[in-house]
């Protein structure tokens, strides 16, 4: 198998998300996540530790230590950050469902908490996304077990999409780019038909995929200084 020597955009967009999970993560722990993720895929790659150090050193530069838009939402930060009043209720609402099911061990893999830069894009996309919930809930069955757990899979949906573009958001910031163009994904999550709520999960998961992809093409990468 051919092995790939070029850095590429894909691969610092990896290194930027495992960086966003914890800046600690070591040279030799990155090398290992990122390519044995990559051969997953049958790409084939090896670079020292070095080169990973060299990257991580990069990505790191365009992350503040300590970005405001990270940290836990609160009413006083939707004040500063014109999030709309009513959606005050909404994320205390959220908040209180979804933290119960991250203690109860529902989802392991579940933030800890809401941040700013979250609560901003579920402010941005609830408009959108509580069309598609409306005509899901017609897939719900009330008053069973399997019912309830649909109803609040209806309820994160929200919670979810703006992960994804939060995320997605910091990828885009860490990688110094100045525009963070979201219309691949808008594309994927909004633009196409999704009959029920199973097709609009798995859009939100392709949608991670692409914009991994997307990354890998635009022109340029991390500057090399």
């Amino acid at each position: 198998m051919r092995v790939n020597t070029k850095v590429t955009e894909e691969i610092e967009t990896k290194v930027a998300a495992l960086l966003l999970r914890d800046h600690k993560y070591t040279a030799k722990l990155i090398k290992q996540e990122v390519e044995n993720e990559l051969k997953t895929q049958g790409k084939n790659y090896a670079f020292t530790e070095r080169t990973y150090i060299n990257i991580k050193r990069r990505i790191l530069a365009h992350l503040p230590s300590e970005n405001q838009m990270d940290q836990k939402w609160s009413i006083g930060a939707c004040r500063i950050n014109h999030i709309p009043d009513d959606m005050v209720p909404v994320l205390l609402e959220f908040e209180q469902v979804h933290l119960t099911y991250v203690r109860l061990g529902e989802r392991s893999d579940s933030p800890a908490i809401i941040t700013v830069r979250q609560a901003i894009w579920m402010s941005i996309l609830r408009s959108k996304v509580n069309k598609l919930i409306e005509r899901y809930k017609q897939d719900v069955m009330p008053d069973t077990s399997a019912g309830d757990r649909k109803e609040y899979q209806l309820k994160r949906m929200l919670f979810w999409v703006a992960v994804l573009y939060a995320e997605q958001e910091q990828i885009s910031e860490s990688l110094g780019h100045k525009y963070y163009d979201t219309s691949g994904i808008d594309e994927i999550v909004f633009l196409r038909e999704h009959p029920h709520c199973s097709d609009f999960v798995q859009a939100i998961d392709e949608a991670y995929h692409y914009s991994v992809q997307k990354e890998e093409t635009k022109s340029g990468g991390l500057p090399n200084g």
